[in-house]
């Protein structure tokens, strides 16, 4: 109860009417205001302290008078110090880590330190300016009613035991869904060298294309290509095809019926290339050699499901 009573009695305690009051310095032309939430700390927290100095026109901070980074007490640690230059001075940003704990609640302080700054055209030796101390109250974590036993540390628990024949099984499903699905794909893109099921025309049409390395830029290579086009569509219809009878193709093969304004337009083409004029013959007109084969392939998805 006298515990109870002694941490209320600091937690009603009256605190300063402004955290942010101006700390005194030595010099009354350097004026500091130091920023700091006074109170609910607790053992790990972090203490952001905000220092704001105004300087007369040509100082210069001097950055080996600033704190180091580190312990700063046993149970204070400087983690973070940013200094931002602004008209007519600077702001210092400072980042404490608190490592101690304490059994009630209990006002510290964070330690005092000073600054130098260069007046070289007022006076030859540096101005010092002390940030005074800045108190704040720490809370405890545990309760003020602990016995002797509840202080001695506790021995570290064992770890937890994990199943290890879940994560075979796991591996060896994973595996076993990634050989099918390599499978499927490669099926699906006629890259397996033997494919179970008879391929359609169109897949057998691009197996011969890959096993040419290249093309020849020339017109009888072209007439060649559109050739062998024709004749895989004519397998896939079941009948010759001309541009007249077209729609006999998108009837026998509906796979093939996105692709129908794309054959219409290659039709036209190779009545002008077969029986048209010259020019056409080579490869150099609307379509052009890749064109061809991208339809290629875009039909030979189509055959095998791929869209």
């Amino acid at each position: 109860m006298m515990r109870g009573a002694v941490l209320l009695a600091l937690l009603l305690m009256p605190m300063p009417a402004n955290a942010a009051d101006a700390v005194a310095a030595k010099n009354p032309a350097f004026q500091v205001q130091a920023q700091m939430r006074d109170t609910g700390y607790v053992l790990g927290d972090r203490l952001e302290q905000r220092i704001d100095i105004r300087v007369p026109p040509g100082t210069r901070l001097i950055a080996e008078s600033l704190p180091r980074l580190g312990r700063v007490n046993n149970w204070l640690e400087l983690r973070e110090l940013r200094v931002e230059p602004r008209r007519g001075g600077y702001t210092l940003q400072l980042g404490y880590q608190m490592f101690g704990a304490v059994e009630s609640a209990m006002q510290l302080a964070v330690p005092p330190f000073t600054l130098r700054f260069d007046q070289a055209a007022h006076t030859p030796t540096p101005t010092t300016v002390t940030i005074a101390a800045q108190p704040f109250y720490q809370s405890p974590v545990l309760p003020a009613s602990l016995g002797d036993a509840d202080r001695v540390p506790r021995a570290t628990l064992p770890p937890v035991r994990i199943a290890g024949t879940r994560w075979p099984l796991a591996a060896l499903a994973s595996l076993i869904a990634s050989l099918l699905l390599a499978l499927y794909l490669a099926w699906a893109y006629d890259r397996l060298p033997w494919s179970p099921g008879k391929p359609g025309p169109l897949t057998l049409l691009l197996r011969d294309l890959r096993s040419r390395r290249a093309l020849a830029p020339d017109a009888a290579t072209y007439r060649a290509l559109l050739r062998q086009l024709h004749a895989a569509l004519n397998r896939s219809a079941g009948q010759t095809l001309y541009l007249d009878n077209l729609p006999l193709l998108f009837a026998q093969a509906p796979h093939l019926q996105p692709l129908q304004a794309e054959f219409d337009s290659l039709f036209q083409h190779s009545r002008r290339v077969f029986y048209g004029a010259a020019g056409d013959a080579d490869g150099n007109g609307d379509w052009p050699t890749s064109r061809v084969l991208d339809l290629c392939r875009r039909a030979r998805d189509c055959e095998r499901g791929l869209s």
